[in-house]
């Protein structure tokens, strides 16, 4: 959290404060007790500046939480541009991981 907000350009840390958000507030609510959390208009708004910018897994929180009837925004249009390492995970590549919605 502190890392985020020290450094706006950090796509990493934002996304990852936004998602920790959700978990804490809407997935895992016994947790919120105990673990700090922004709120989630706060989460929204990292989330969707996160995926302005291009960064992957940023769509991938938001389709996810699209897929879960909890984003309430528009989702991003742009085609995700880098991921952490610069580039998009193959389709093939063993160490993608796709997250499945089940309802």
């Amino acid at each position: 959290m502190e890392r985020a907000t020290r450094d706006s350009s950090d796509l990493e840390a934002i996304t990852i404060v936004a998602t920790a958000a959700y978990n804490v507030r809407v997935f895992d609510k016994q947790a919120f007790d105990s673990l700090p959390a922004i709120e989630l208009d706060k989460a929204d708004a990292l989330l969707m500046r996160a995926a302005e910018r291009g960064y992957e897994p940023a769509f991938v929180i938001i389709r996810y939480l699209n897929d879960l009837k909890v984003w309430n925004h528009p989702i991003p249009e742009a085609n995700p541009t880098f991921s952490e390492d610069g580039t998009l995970p193959a389709p093939n590549d063993p160490d993608y991981t796709k997250m499945v919605v089940k309802k």
